[in-house]
Protein backbone atom coordinates (compact mmCIF):
# COMPACT_ATOMS: atom_id res chain seq x y z
CA UNK A 1 0.00 0.00 0.00
CA UNK A 2 2.77 2.25 1.01
CA UNK A 3 4.50 1.77 -2.92
CA UNK A 4 1.03 2.16 -4.56
CA UNK A 5 0.47 5.59 -2.09
CA UNK A 6 3.95 7.28 -2.58
CA UNK A 7 3.43 6.01 -6.58
CA UNK A 8 0.21 7.90 -6.88
CA UNK A 9 1.20 10.92 -4.88
CA UNK A 10 4.67 11.46 -6.78
CA UNK A 11 3.62 9.81 -10.90
CA UNK A 12 7.04 8.04 -10.48
CA UNK A 13 9.06 5.10 -8.02
CA UNK A 14 13.05 4.38 -8.27
CA UNK A 15 14.13 1.25 -9.84
CA UNK A 16 16.27 -0.39 -6.94
CA UNK A 17 18.83 -1.99 -9.45
CA UNK A 18 19.59 1.25 -11.46
CA UNK A 19 18.51 3.81 -9.01
CA UNK A 20 17.22 5.63 -12.32
CA UNK A 21 13.39 7.66 -11.60
CA UNK A 22 10.10 5.65 -13.78
CA UNK A 23 7.92 8.29 -14.64
CA UNK A 24 4.34 7.28 -14.93
CA UNK A 25 2.27 9.48 -16.74
CA UNK A 26 -1.49 9.39 -18.42
CA UNK A 27 -2.41 6.48 -15.71
CA UNK A 28 -5.38 6.90 -13.24
CA UNK A 29 -5.76 4.35 -10.96
CA UNK A 30 -9.08 2.96 -9.66
CA UNK A 31 -9.77 0.67 -6.52
CA UNK A 32 -12.70 -1.39 -5.21
CA UNK A 33 -12.80 -2.83 -1.85
CA UNK A 34 -14.98 -4.10 0.97
CA UNK A 35 -15.47 -2.91 4.47
CA UNK A 36 -13.08 -4.39 6.60
CA UNK A 37 -13.86 -7.41 8.50
CA UNK A 38 -13.56 -11.07 8.14
CA UNK A 39 -10.26 -10.87 7.55
CA UNK A 40 -10.31 -7.92 5.90
CA UNK A 41 -7.94 -5.28 6.95
CA UNK A 42 -8.64 -1.36 7.27
CA UNK A 43 -6.74 0.64 4.95
CA UNK A 44 -4.66 3.45 5.81
CA UNK A 45 -6.47 6.87 5.91
CA UNK A 46 -3.45 8.73 4.27
CA UNK A 47 -3.64 6.16 1.10
CA UNK A 48 -7.89 6.27 1.11
CA UNK A 49 -7.85 10.15 0.75
CA UNK A 50 -6.11 9.79 -2.46
CA UNK A 51 -9.44 7.98 -3.64
CA UNK A 52 -13.19 9.43 -3.96
CA UNK A 53 -14.99 6.98 -2.06
CA UNK A 54 -18.35 5.33 -3.27
CA UNK A 55 -20.34 3.69 -0.94
CA UNK A 56 -23.09 1.31 -2.73
CA UNK A 57 -25.20 -0.37 -0.26
CA UNK A 58 -26.69 -4.02 -1.60
CA UNK A 59 -30.17 -3.90 -3.21
CA UNK A 60 -33.81 -4.51 -1.66
CA UNK A 61 -34.78 -7.77 -1.14
CA UNK A 62 -37.73 -6.55 -3.03
CA UNK A 63 -35.39 -5.44 -5.82
CA UNK A 64 -33.42 -8.40 -5.81
CA UNK A 65 -36.95 -10.46 -6.16
CA UNK A 66 -37.75 -7.82 -9.45
CA UNK A 67 -34.32 -8.88 -10.99
CA UNK A 68 -34.25 -12.25 -10.42
CA UNK A 69 -37.25 -13.06 -11.43
CA UNK A 70 -37.18 -10.87 -15.02
CA UNK A 71 -33.31 -12.73 -15.81
CA UNK A 72 -35.62 -16.11 -14.69
CA UNK A 73 -38.66 -15.14 -16.82
CA UNK A 74 -36.60 -14.44 -19.76
CA UNK A 75 -34.34 -17.35 -19.54
CA UNK A 76 -37.57 -20.10 -19.45
CA UNK A 77 -39.48 -18.29 -22.01
CA UNK A 78 -38.89 -21.49 -24.20
CA UNK A 79 -39.72 -23.97 -21.57
CA UNK A 80 -43.22 -25.32 -20.55
CA UNK A 81 -45.68 -23.12 -18.67
CA UNK A 82 -45.49 -25.30 -15.45
CA UNK A 83 -41.56 -24.26 -15.19
CA UNK A 84 -42.11 -20.43 -16.27
CA UNK A 85 -45.14 -20.70 -13.14
CA UNK A 86 -42.40 -22.21 -10.73
CA UNK A 87 -40.06 -18.67 -11.42
CA UNK A 88 -41.57 -16.70 -8.31
CA UNK A 89 -41.04 -19.87 -5.64
CA UNK A 90 -37.46 -20.48 -7.31
CA UNK A 91 -36.45 -16.56 -6.50
CA UNK A 92 -37.60 -16.79 -3.38
CA UNK A 93 -35.84 -20.24 -2.27
CA UNK A 94 -32.49 -18.50 -3.92
CA UNK A 95 -32.97 -15.47 -1.71
CA UNK A 96 -33.83 -17.22 1.53
CA UNK A 97 -30.68 -19.97 0.66
CA UNK A 98 -28.08 -16.90 -0.32
CA UNK A 99 -29.41 -14.56 3.10
CA UNK A 100 -29.18 -17.93 5.05
CA UNK A 101 -25.45 -18.57 3.64
CA UNK A 102 -24.07 -15.25 4.40
CA UNK A 103 -25.76 -14.95 7.90
CA UNK A 104 -24.31 -18.30 9.33
CA UNK A 105 -21.47 -18.16 7.09
CA UNK A 106 -19.58 -15.03 7.61
CA UNK A 107 -15.82 -14.84 6.76
CA UNK A 108 -13.30 -14.71 9.54
CA UNK A 109 -9.73 -14.62 9.43
CA UNK A 110 -9.38 -18.45 9.78
CA UNK A 111 -12.23 -18.56 6.90
CA UNK A 112 -11.37 -15.81 4.74
CA UNK A 113 -12.88 -17.62 1.49
CA UNK A 114 -16.56 -16.98 3.31
CA UNK A 115 -16.94 -14.05 1.05
CA UNK A 116 -20.92 -14.41 -0.85
CA UNK A 117 -21.99 -11.71 -3.30
CA UNK A 118 -24.99 -11.74 -5.83
CA UNK A 119 -22.54 -12.96 -8.95
CA UNK A 120 -23.22 -16.45 -6.36
CA UNK A 121 -26.54 -16.46 -6.80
Amino acid sequence: IAFLKYLIEQGAWYDRKDLLCKQVRDTQFLAAMAPPGGGRNALDPRFVSLFTVFNIANPAESSLRTIYTQILESQFEAISKEVQEMVPKLVSMLLQLYQHITDTMPATPAKFHYIFNLRDL
